[in-house]
């Protein structure tokens, strides 16, 4: 299933391959973002959930997706259905936990924008991050879930219920039962909730005003291969699936609201007003202590040239041997 780059590392919006992507789709579709930490799988579970062929990195620990890359999946049609069956727009996006503070700004508006035009936000990281906020990349989820508050506040979105999707991979249930580590990852939710703010209005907004939740449980994929893909086809027929029990997307239920061929025109009036609020903003604290360091370094590094400089000239001008 092929993807398309749509919004590149530079931060760059590209709406004509939004456009090709959603050509695919029929009129009533959902948007699917997918977020996690960097280098933690989050593209290959993709992969695995909707059979895509997302890029994954060969190397441990190396991040690959940059920006947001996207996939179209019309949806299971069934001569059965009375309606067309519901298409799936599913954006896999960058990684929010880059040590790489030039990719700070374009992580937080990239995350800003999939959690704002999502139907069905998907998260994933492995058990035992569960409680580590920031390894887990809950954190940095709550920080785009604040900017969408302030859009909404602002009118600049329309309030929507969205489906939060929890994947948690490499589960072991002899270490945590399915029961409690659902539980520690709501008390995760509620105490990223708290840490953000939030304006008039939406202050004293709960989990629950925001998202419906849905909790999947995947085994080791290299130690219980056919258990993880027993896991996994389970839940993709959930997403693609219309004849399926317990089917994500009966009637009407986390449908976007705007038609297929109108949606590409407001993902880009979207992405205009979060890259213009972002230029708006000061730097983050650890952006402006990077951005001094490193100017206190090229100063020293210049003005160590600028010595060594003058005493290869002055000995060029004797017409002595200069080594560098």
């Amino acid at each position: 299933m092929g993807w398309s780059e749509v919004v590149s590392k530079n931060g760059k919006l590209n709406e004509s391959r939004l456009k090709g992507l959603m050509k695919g789709l029929p009129k009533k579709f959902s948007v699917i973002s997918s977020l996690g930490p960097c280098s933690s799988g989050k593209s290959s579970v993709l992969n695995d959930l909707i059979l895509s062929d997302f890029p994954v990195g060969s190397i441990a620990r190396s991040q690959t997706t940059l920006g947001i890359n996207g996939v179209g999946v019309p949806g299971k049609d069934l001569m059965i259905l009375s309606s067309p069956p519901r298409g799936l727009l599913v954006l896999d996006v960058e990684g929010a936990d880059s040590k790489d503070l030039q990719r700070k700004m374009p992580q937080k508006l990239a995350a800003s924008f999939a959690i704002t035009i999502a139907d069905v936000v998907l998260v994933s990281f492995n058990m035992r991050d569960i409680g580590r906020l920031e390894s887990s990349g809950i954190s940095y989820l709550f920080q785009a879930i604040e900017e969408n508050l302030q859009l909404r506040s602002e009118r600049v979105v329309v309030p929507k219920k969205q489906l939060l999707v929890t994947v948690i991979r490499d589960f072991d249930e002899e270490e945590i039962s399915r029961q409690n580590a659902i539980a520690a990852v709501m008390t995760d939710f509620r105490n990223a909730l708290n840490t953000i703010s939030r304006p008039t209005g939406y202050v004293a907004t709960r989990l629950t005003d925001l998202f419906e939740f849905e909790f999947v449980t995947l085994s080791n994929k290299n130690l219980f291969p056919e258990k993880f893909d027993s896991e996994a086809s389970a839940l993709r027929a959930r997403l693609v699936n219309p004849l399926e029990e317990e089917y994500l997307f009966e009637n009407s239920d986390f449908q976007n609201a705007l038609d297929a061929s109108e949606f590409p025109k407001d993902a880009a009036r979207l992405w205009k007003v979060l890259s213009e609020n972002a230029k708006s903003r000061p730097l983050p604290d650890e952006e402006v202590a990077a951005n001094f360091k490193c100017d206190q370094s090229y100063k020293e590094a210049y003005k160590q040239y600028n010595v060594k400089a003058k005493a290869w000239s002055d000995r060029a001008q004797r017409d002595e041997r200069v080594i560098a």
